[in-house]
């Protein structure tokens, strides 16, 4: 499911992220700094979510772990 909001309120204009791994430690991690780096992030925990998000949000990029239950990073 999703951990976070597909876009940031105060963030508008900010370059759109979104990052799929199931370790929530690492993804959440990894999500803070990149949205200190002025990205806004969207932090999924399996690839069919971001499948589902691709029609109501395109990110400027995603990335995705290769080791993920069913659909991966390398699919």
């Amino acid at each position: 499911g999703y951990s976070r909001p597909p876009a940031s309120a105060d963030m508008p204009d900010a370059r759109h992220l979104c990052l799929v791994a199931t370790d929530d430690a690492q993804r959440l991690a990894l999500a803070r700094y990149l949205e200190r780096q002025g990205l806004a992030v969207t932090t999924l925990s399996q690839a069919e979510d971001l499948l589902q998000l691709l029609p109501r949000r395109r990110p400027d990029l995603a990335v995705v772990a290769t080791r993920l239950p069913g659909l991966d990073g390398l699919q």
